[in-house]
């Protein structure tokens, strides 16, 4: 099926819809200390106040990716696949497998613990692909008192959910070799994890995404995925990670554009590597790669500050 089929004059009319979400609690120490823990990222500036003061920070400090993954701040019951995020909710003419394409993340201040996030969501733009419709929103973050914290550009992929493929290949094809990485600058140190079931399972809690492609074996089969897949913003998170020890300690992670380019299933090791491409006075430049094995699962641009 063409994804031009899905795109009905119902479902275009959607363009430019907006959504407002104000979180019910500010964001709390402990959800920072929760999602590093899950992301497997141990920077004592997630929930020490010595370890922040030394990375230069006057307090403890957000996760930079956990504003864009969370969905602490809608407040809304889990749907039948038990999703609790923002969604636009198409009315699409059959059913349709939403699968995360991949985020460009502009990090402007970081939160705090007394934060309380508001977002405003915008659905910019709806584009028909091969088999399957991208969904372009902006997301712009908050705190209480207006100060914008992260801009978020998200796309989203949605195929028919009776497709007998996935999207990106199963576990069982042939695996792509990663293309090398380009660009002259020196090659960063390589960061590996491990995602079994407990670590998707934990992840979810961390982000209050409850979905069910991400532990029901069943569930995920039969959406024409191999198994249980890991959430496609966790591999984000694992690139800011690897973004954050290239830079150093006391580095302040400006931008993360990453896409998702295959599945990682429960038990798929990830393996991250980078190459610095550009120094510009502090700015620094990196592009990434994350690979199981030699199959390319995404590929990512970064920018951090050196302090």
């Amino acid at each position: 099926m063409s994804g031009s089929r899905l795109l009905s004059d119902e479902v275009l009319a959607a363009i430019g819809t907006t959504a407002s979400y104000r979180a019910p609690e500010p964001l709390g120490l402990a959800s920072f200390r929760y999602f590093s823990e899950a992301i497997g990222d141990p920077n004592p500036a997630y929930r020490d106040p010595v370890g922040a003061h030394m990375a230069g920070w006057p307090e403890v400090i957000a996760p930079p990716t956990l504003l864009c993954e969370t969905n602490q701040y809608t407040d809304l019951r889990r749907n039948a696949d038990g999703y609790a995020g923002h969604t636009w909710d198409l009315p699409w003419p059959e059913p349709v497998t939403l699968i995360r394409g991949g985020n460009d993340y502009a990090f402007i201040r970081p939160a705090v613990a007394d934060d309380v996030i508001c977002v405003e969501w915008r659905l910019v733009e709806l584009a028909a692909k091969a088999d399957f419709v991208v969904a372009t929103s902006e997301a712009i973050y908050t705190n209480q008192h207006r100060v914008r914290l992260v801009v978020n550009r998200e796309y989203a992929l949605y195929r028919p959910t009776a497709a007998p493929r996935p999207l990106d290949g199963s576990r069982s094809s042939t695996p792509v070799p990663a293309p090398p990485l380009d660009g002259e600058g020196a090659q960063v140190g390589t960061s590996l994890h491990t995602l079994e079931l407990a670590d998707l399972v934990a992840y979810a809690g961390a982000a209050w995404d409850w979905h069910r492609l991400h532990y029901d074996e069943a569930f995920a089969r039969s959406h024409g995925l191999a198994g249980v897949v890991a959430d496609g913003q966790l591999i984000g998170a694992l690139l800011a990670s690897h973004a954050h020890d290239a830079t150093g300690p006391r580095s302040v992670l400006t931008r993360l554009a990453f896409r998702n380019r295959a599945p990682v299933y429960a038990g798929d090791t990830v393996r991250c590597i980078g190459r610095v491409t550009e120094r510009n006075g502090p700015l620094v430049t990196l592009i990434q790669q994350a690979l199981v094995g030699e199959r390319l699962v995404a590929t990512a641009t970064a920018e951090a500050i050196e302090r």
